[in-house]
């Protein structure tokens, strides 16, 4: 009897289509962006070469206008969304954030940390993205399938504590977010708080995967019934 086919390639759909997403919200802004990241390329290079110019002091300016309270502007979305569709960067860096001395997070000099976010964490969000890919494989491959009990791709420990880590994060991030808090200072919009939503549903998605291949092992040792690893 021929083996069932691995399904639909989630783990290499979902991290291209996030990545081409981002590239096309972030249209807008790719003059800008561009331009900052030569100036830092050009930085670092004089760095190298030992060529740092001593920076000029910038002069005193008196400022005779009366003070005026301003909120801040809130960010287009579209410089946001690359982020959230890839918090689970900044909950890996939130521990070294938390424990530095400024408290903040790093950005080169310049560059808003907005755009530095927009810029790095789609690519850093791949790996993610590929782990969540291999959970919906296992997933549709254990619930939907009803001629074969198939085990493919078998999630890992790992995997199955990371799914566990972003059902965690993104729950307690999204809720304390809607509550008014914000500890760590990641979730600073309602799309960044969308985003901890979804990797809260596919952290999910991950370990309800790794519960029903446990449920296919479990029947197949007490039934007898082959299943394809």
């Amino acid at each position: 009897m021929d083996a069932p086919s691995p399904g639909f390639p989630f783990r290499w759909f979902l991290p291209m289509t996030q990545l081409l997403v981002c590239i096309l919200l972030l249209q807008p802004y790719w003059s800008n962006l561009r331009a900052q990241v030569l100036r830092l390329i050009q930085r670092f290079e004089q760095s190298l070469q030992g060529n740092d110019q001593p920076r000029s002091q910038p002069a005193m300016v008196l400022n005779v206008t009366p003070d005026v309270p301003t909120s801040p502007q809130p960010l287009d979305p579209r410089l946001t969304a690359p982020a959230a569709f890839n918090l689970p960067v900044g909950f890996v860096q939130a521990p070294f954030v938390f424990f530095s001395p400024d408290k903040t997070e790093w950005a080169p000099e310049g560059m808003l940390l907005s755009e530095w976010r927009a810029l790095t964490w789609p690519f850093i969000g791949i790996i993610f993205w590929w782990l969540a890919g291999r959970g919906l494989e296992a997933f549709s491959a254990a619930a939907f399938s009803r001629r074969y009990a198939i085990i493919r791709p078998p999630l890992h420990r790992i995997e199955v504590a990371l799914g566990l880590c972003l059902l965690a994060l993104g729950s307690v991030a999204g809720l304390l977010f809607a509550l008014g808090h914000n500890p760590l200072g990641l979730i600073t919009d309602w799309v960044l708080a969308a985003g901890a939503g979804l990797w809260a549903v596919l952290g999910a998605v991950i370990v309800a995967a790794r519960l029903l291949q446990w449920r296919i092992r479990r029947r197949a040792r007490i039934q007898g019934i082959a299943y394809v690893p």
